[in-house]
This record gives structure tokens, sequence and C-alpha cells, in this order.
């Protein structure tokens, strides 16, 4: 194992943005869904994050996360 199952779905989460840069923001639980990956888990995984400047998070209606800067 090369790295932490909490770094390997921070990874996957991170991917799967960059593949849909012009969605916008998409709910941590749509992308939970579609990587097959616990939710609750993934919750905490993109707190970390978005702490860390990776990820942006809009609260309310039509928000979700999406990363803070371009996937280029």
């Amino acid at each position: 194992m090369l790295f932490s199952r909490a770094c390997e779905y921070g990874i996957r989460a991170i991917l799967y943005l960059a593949t849909k840069p012009d969605k916008g923001p998409i709910l941590v639980r749509d992308i939970a869904t579609d990587l097959h990956i616990p939710f609750p888990f993934l919750a905490k995984i993109v707190q970390t994050l978005t702490r860390g400047g990776i990820l942006n998070s809009q609260k309310g209606p039509g928000g979700g996360v999406s990363l803070a800067r371009s996937a280029e």
C-alpha cells in the first residue's frame, strides 16, 4: 500500500473534479456515489482539502465543491 485510503480517495476526488471543469460546484454526495466512496469519509477528506486551499466549497442551493485552481 503506497498511500493511505484517505489519500487515495482525496486524489480520486480531485481527479474527478478536474475532469468536470465547466460543470460548476459538484455535490460531495454525487462525487461519493460516482466514485463508490463512503460519503461521511469523503466529506471529512474534502473538508481537509478545502482548509488546505486545494478545493473551494460553496454552501446552499447550487453549492458544492470545485477545484481552487485551474486543472491545467
